[in-house]
């Protein structure tokens, strides 16, 4: 039944009707038993869209159907796949929703569905998936809120949803995802502030929410993500302060730029803090550029209201364009004014202040 299932998906039609050696097809994998347990088409001439048929393969574990320009609707008859571990449909033409039976794949660890064209909600019968480990759902045209069942998912180690068109406020639910490594939320609609509860993902290493309409302050919270190594926050109405504590990440890449930000650059800090990329261009800070920061590959500061002098670390290594937008900002660098020297300051001063004396002395 299992190989009369695999000549209706057409995509081993050369075998005419001989179903005998199935487990020798190309791409094809059984277990002791003769029964179907993996489909693999990277080397199968696989076009059109996904048999209904493919409900019958009981015992696939694995499925395999990425790069190969399919089209069609997502199967419902998936759903029947209750052993199923691995689902990658990724990089096709796959159109149409998510179908609610999937929530009975409960055995699925991997899900990918990256870069389709489906449409409609995420199910909230994708909350049933708890062994799930990594969901990609990136780069397709979902649409509607992420539900609140998202945080029944608490082994996932990658939840991808970045370049679709969700809304609404990211649920409080994802701070059950303590196991969470990478997060990916950028290029959506989504709005509300930034959850306090993010402090509960304490295997957080990596955090994008750029490119949303996020509004209100970053959360000090967020600090207690002590394996957090990139965030990226940018392009989105983020106001007040940068709290202290986002220092106290071990950050490789920081970038805040684009939003509504204002208030100093912490200064006060213990020891020299270390990134790959520093961005926080775009925004409304004020005063001095720290001494105790140390960047490797990309510095922007540009477009704010810094003030006094470009620290000598920084004008050895990166170009004005770091700085513009930055009126009183000096430093030894093309477009910026040389910083007055101490003893020039001095001699100011005293011309201040001896016409000053030298009247009350007449008086």
């Amino acid at each position: 039944m299992e190989a009369k299932a695999l000549l209706h998906l057409g995509w081993w039609s050369w075998h005419g009707n001989d179903t005998r050696g199935h487990c020798r097809w190309k791409g094809i994998a059984c277990n002791k038993a003769g029964s179907i347990t993996r489909i693999n088409c990277s080397w199968v001439a696989v076009s059109g869209s996904i048999s209904p048929e493919i409900g019958a393969l009981s015992s696939l574990k694995s499925l395999d159907l990425s790069h190969k320009g399919l089209t069609g609707e997502l199967p419902q008859s998936l759903g029947k796949l209750t052993l199923l571990e691995k689902l990658d449909l990724s990089n096709n033409s796959i159109n149409g929703s998510i179908p609610l039976d999937w929530g009975n794949m409960k055995s699925l660890k991997q899900l990918d569905l990256s870069r389709n064209q489906i449409r409609g909600p995420i199910p909230p019968t994708l909350g049933k998936l708890t062994n799930l480990e990594q969901l990609d759902l990136s780069f397709n045209q979902i649409t509607g809120a992420i539900p609140r069942e998202i945080g029944n998912l608490k082994n996932l180690s990658e939840l991808n949803l970045r370049k679709n068109k969700l809304n609404g406020s990211i649920p409080l639910s994802i701070s059950n995802l303590s196991r969470l490594n990478f997060f990916y939320l950028d290029s959506n609609l989504l709005e509300g502030p930034l959850p306090q509860e993010m402090e509960n993902l304490k295997a957080l290493s990596f955090l994008d929410l750029s490119n949303n309409k996020l509004v209100g302050p970053i959360p000090s919270q967020i600090g207690n993500c002590s394996v957090l190594e990139e965030l990226y926050l940018s392009n989105n109405s983020i106001i007040g302060s940068i709290p202290f504590e986002v220092f106290t990440c071990p950050h490789h890449t920081l970038d805040l730029s684009h939003n509504f930000i204002e208030g100093e650059i912490p200064q006060q800090l213990d020891k020299y803090l270390y990134f790959n990329i520093l961005d926080l261009s775009h925004n409304y800070l004020t005063g001095m550029i720290p001494e105790s920061f140390r960047v490797s590959y990309k510095l922007n500061l540009s477009y704010n209201s810094l003030e006094g002098p470009i620290p000598e670390y920084f004008s050895h290594r990166f170009s004005s364009d770091s700085f513009w937008g930055n009126n009183y900002l000096c430093g030894n660098l093309s477009d910026f004014s040389p910083c007055p020297s101490k003893s020039s300051n001095k001699l100011k001063i005293v011309e201040i202040i001896l016409p000053v004396l030298c009247f009350l002395a007449f008086l």
